[in-house]
């Protein structure tokens, strides 16, 4: 039996309720037909397309609904496309760098002007406390660039994450249209 023999046997034979919607049941009829030729699994997973089938194939003909829905249903298929591509969020800060002499004499001339309000920082008492002060200094710095480090790798860590998840949701849309267009193939070519 082809599939267009079953939807016709399973629409005629298609038994309304006494509170049927006298208006609706065409479509119940179709909507059962479709159920029979096109099996259930389709028909739960796709429900929104047996639904249009059923829409456009109801008050036609005997001989026409099922090429009806045949078509809305290949229609369907060739409309469908991935999604776009997933909304990738990116960190546009720098990574942080291994602190350098320079960076810890910056931070030497920090401290120096707080402790040191009035005196220059390039003068002969700077430079001897500079001399004094410059492995603390390095120290500090050092400090500073693993807390920063730590805090960059955390927030690059937590951008990855999101992307993914949104990778993810992306490739769950594509397999989706994926597994209903071969589901829509094989239907077609089973008649």
């Amino acid at each position: 039996m082809t599939n267009a023999e079953k939807f016709e046997s399973a629409y005629a034979s298609f038994a309304p309720r006494p509170d049927d919607n006298q208006d609706g049941i065409p479509y119940y009829a179709a909507s059962a037909g479709l159920r029979a030729a096109w099996g259930l699994e389709f028909y739960n997973t796709q429900n929104h397309v047996v639904h249009q089938a059923a829409c456009y194939c109801a008050k036609l003909e005997k001989g026409e609904r099922y090429a009806m829905a045949l078509s809305t249903i290949q229609g369907l298929a060739e409309r469908a496309s991935a999604p776009p591509g997933p909304y990738l969020e990116w960190d546009h800060s720098l990574p942080p760098q291994e602190p350098t002499e320079g960076d810890a004499r910056a931070e030497f001339v920090r401290q120096f002007k707080e402790k040191f309000p009035g005196k220059r920082s390039n003068s002969k008492f700077a430079n001897e406390y500079w001399a004094k002060l410059k492995d603390k200094a390095m120290e500090i710095v050092r400090e500073k660039y693993v807390l920063y480090k730590a805090k960059y790798d955390k927030k690059s860590d937590a951008v990855e994450k999101r992307n993914q998840i949104r990778r993810d949701e992306w490739q769950e849309k594509a397999d989706k249209i994926s597994a209903f267009k071969s589901a829509v193939n094989a239907i077609v070519q089973a008649g």
